[in-house]
């Protein structure tokens, strides 16, 4: 959007676009044969005597097995937030895989929003001392649930974050992945544009393989963290590993807008790839100024019901191809400034002609008032 932004500051068109988001939204036709997921649940990790960070051997690995299954890029949304003694050996897979890869990073944004600023600052050292010594591309994990002036506190994800442009200066996890499987098309705003499920709902929107459960002894050992036929779904696609725990880095969003059930973050990431895969499914801003001219005319119509007689039929018809119009766009708009503008307008135009009504029919009895009495001299 323009300087004044408009949508962003709109409680109105946040509410009635997450659910038309949920409602009208294309639909896949079938499940996306070009991202997978392979996630790193609490049921992977029941052997092990933590969950987080992710031990350093399991996503080495990890890594290794999937490079031999030929994807066309590995995306890790996975924080490296602290040294470890195993980073030599996923530095290693890193650097030894010939499959292009992009780590998940943080940056200053989460510095400035944290009340741990010292520890964070000590975890962006951390992450960037390994992504130097990987070798591998980065791209930060910011997602934005945006607040204004009408909207104080809203927890729905909509954005993938700007470029960080202060430190370190990176494109989003998403952009960078895209790239790197040959899609660079970059949407007009940041506003995710999101895809819902096939129309079977038992077929998810993206193959999801999770990581089996297992002990740290069995890293030693030959057996797969992933079976032949899971292995085999992930060739040419773009490979997204991330862990999907129960109380970590889960977010509302717009495709379940009464709330229940959150969406990983590594899926999010996901559908952001997807939209830059597809090139055509931006969600489109308008300038400020065509805003404001909208405005107008809405102003100026919705007038004229106050002020001269107007069928009811053609309000009703304008009011419908309004919403469908509204519907079936895939636009920010301010839709609560428009409903108040248009509700503001009928209600003054509704009160300026019964007042003007009053008048007249005043001026009448006024006018008798001031008349001589019969017979009184003139």
């Amino acid at each position: 959007m323009g300087d004044l932004d408009f949508a962003n500051q709109d409680p109105v068109e946040n509410f009635l676009g997450d659910y038309r988001i949920a409602s009208f939204s294309p639909r896949a036709p079938r499940q996306r044969p070009d991202i997978a997921l392979v996630t790193i649940t609490e049921d992977t990790l029941r052997d092990y005597p933590y969950v987080s960070p992710i031990p350093r051997r399991l996503l080495a690995k990890l890594i290794e097995e999937i490079a031999r299954a030929s994807p066309k890029v590995i995306g890790l949304d996975i924080l490296v937030d602290r040294p470890s003694p195993e980073d030599a050996l996923l530095v290693a897979a890193t650097r030894a895989t010939a499959v292009p890869m992009v780590w998940g990073t943080i940056d200053d944004r989460y510095v400035a929003s944290s009340t741990r600023p010292r520890m964070l600052r000590e975890v962006i050292q951390a992450q960037e001392n390994f992504i130097a010594q990987a070798g591998c591309k980065a791209g930060h994990v910011w997602l934005e649930h945006r607040t204004g002036l009408m909207v104080q506190d809203s927890a729905t994800i909509r954005y993938v974050g700007e470029s960080q442009v202060g430190s370190p200066a990176r494109d989003s996890f998403a952009a960078v992945t895209a790239r790197m499987a040959g899609h660079p098309h970059e949407p007009s705003t940041t506003r995710i544009a999101w895809l819902r499920s096939p129309p079977d709902t038992a077929t998810p929107l993206f193959a999801e393989l999770q990581v089996r459960r297992h002990s740290p002894s069995d890293l030693d050992s030959k057996s797969p963290l992933l079976s032949e036929v899971e292995a085999s779904l992930l060739k040419g696609r773009i490979v997204l590993v991330g862990a999907t725990l129960d109380d970590r880095d889960r977010h509302k969003t717009p495709l379940n807008p009464a709330g229940g059930l959150l969406m990983p973050g590594l899926m999010i990431h996901a559908q952001a790839i997807a939209q830059r895969i597809d090139g055509d499914r931006d969600v489109r801003s308008l300038p400020d100024w065509l805003v404001l001219a909208i405005f107008f005319l809405s102003a100026f119509v919705c007038l004229r019901p106050g002020i001269h007689k107007v069928p009811k039929t053609a309000a009703i018809a304008l009011g419908l191809i309004g919403l469908i119009a509204y519907t079936a766009s895939n636009v920010e708009f301010p839709t609560g400034g428009l409903i108040f503008i248009a509700a503001a307008a009928v209600t003054i135009a509704s009160v300026g002609r019964r007042l003007s009504l009053w008048l007249q029919l005043r001026r009448p009895s006024a006018e008798a008032n001031n008349l001589p009495e019969r017979g009184a001299p003139s």
